[in-house]
Order: C-alpha cells, then structure tokens, then sequence
C-alpha cells in the first residue's frame, strides 16, 4: 500500500510539472498567428477570398464596418482572411522585411486570392510579400499606404526618432496611449475602437514599427500600373502627394 501511495504521488507531481512546463512554453511562444477566417454564410458558387493586411498598432477589427457594408451589398459569398501581427520579442524582427518573412508562414500556399487589401503599413507589407512570391492576388489594393519610407508625413518622422523608452516602461506608455487616444482624436469616428486596438497591439511592433517604415526602401519594381492605390487627404502618417 505505501509503495502504491508513493507512485501516486510521483505521478500526480510529474502531471502537474508536466502542465507546469506547457504552460511556461506556451506563454514564451511568438510567431505568425495562424491565418483565420470569417467563413461565409451561404453555400453554392466558389466564394471570392479577400486577404486583408491591418496597420501599425491595428488587427482585424480596423476592417470590421468596410467589411461589413462588403457583406451586406455583394451577392457572391466572400471569404475573409487576416494576417494578423505576431507577438515578437525584441531583436525578433527589426525591418519590414523580417516582418514580412514571418508573416509568410501563415499564408497557405494554394489557390490565390481574388484580392489582398493592406492598409498603411499593412499595404508596404502587401508589396514586399508579392515581390518574394510569398502571396499571389489577382488584384491588389493599398489603402492609406506608400511605396517607400520617403512617402511618409515630417510628423511619423519625428516620432520615430524619438528615444525609445526603457522596457520596463513600454507597457504603461502603450497602455496610456490607447487610453488617450478616444480624447486625442475625437474627430474620428471609430476612435474608441482605434484606442483599443493600439492597448492589444504587440509591443515591440508598436514602439519599432515606425523606424521599420521611414528606413524601408520599397521593393525593387514597385506595381503602379496593376495596383488601386487609395487614399485620403488628412492623413497624419502617409503623405498622399
């Protein structure tokens, strides 16, 4: 019977080390999030597939009334897919194109899409995937984004040379940021949403992501001609000139 007692107790403590070390690994992971989908509602022809590509400090939910009105007012079914920002550590990734490289691994190398969308950011890392071959779209669409770094605004330029703060700090001036930015920003709509996503974001993305974009060069042979380039006129990050 104590021999007995004894094997219990060593096997419920190695489970409980087991679950223990599970939980440390899964806490450490970082990579590219696993592409997911809004699947479509109804079935009969092929859908069309959308890949959409958020900005700095954003995710899915920037896309969620465009995406939205798309559903309500299109006939044909769509299916939606997100590349969604890693949680990368520093020293991980340090240019667009590291980002873009590790991005790469959640797109499944199948059919291609009907459309990728990249927005701001998102649109200069829509441009270096297609140039690596990383992600094939009949038709490609960059919102609010640029070909280079120099087609930035003078104030995205002085907040990426500012010093970047101690890691113990980053956290609290994320979470700061995303709670002033509703009161900041009242002149947009969606601003509690937009102050939300920038308190989720990954960190290391929201304070190097900016550099990332003023030091990028743009790919070697930028798509003018078979790319929809859309953009506004009061856009305090990307230069529309």
């Amino acid at each position: 019977m104590a021999l007995k007692k004894t094997a219990k107790k060593s096997a419920k403590k190695t489970a409980k080390k087991s679950r223990s070390l599970n939980q440390n690994q899964t806490a450490q992971q970082s990579g590219p999030l696993i592409r997911s989908f809004i699947a479509p509602k109804q079935t009969g022809p092929a859908p069309l597939r959308i890949l959409w590509i958020p900005g700095l400090g954003g995710d899915r939910a920037m896309f969620a009334k465009i995406i939205d009105h798309i559903n309500d007012n299109c006939l044909h079914p769509i299916r939606h897919s997100f590349l969604e920002y890693p949680n990368v550590g520093v020293g991980e990734v340090d240019s667009l194109e590291s980002l873009a490289s590790l991005l790469s691994q959640a797109i499944l190398p199948d059919e291609p899409y009907d459309m990728a969308i990249g927005y701001s950011m998102g649109g200069m890392l829509l441009q270096i995937l297609r140039m690596k071959g990383a992600l094939r779209a009949e038709r490609c669409v960059l919102i609010a984004s640029g070909y280079s770094g120099q087609d930035t605004t003078a104030f995205l330029g002085r907040l990426a040379s500012l010093p970047k703060p101690p890691m113990f700090l980053r956290r609290m001036i994320q979470k700061t940021t995303a709670r002033l930015y509703p009161i900041l920003r009242m002149n947009i709509d969606d601003s509690k949403e937009y102050g939300a996503m920038l308190g989720r974001s990954c960190k290391t993305i929201f304070f190097e992501g900016g550099n990332w974009v003023r030091k990028w060069q743009g790919v070697p042979e930028p798509f003018y001609s078979d790319c929809l380039s859309i953009h506004g006129t009061n856009d305090s990050m990307m230069s529309y000139t």
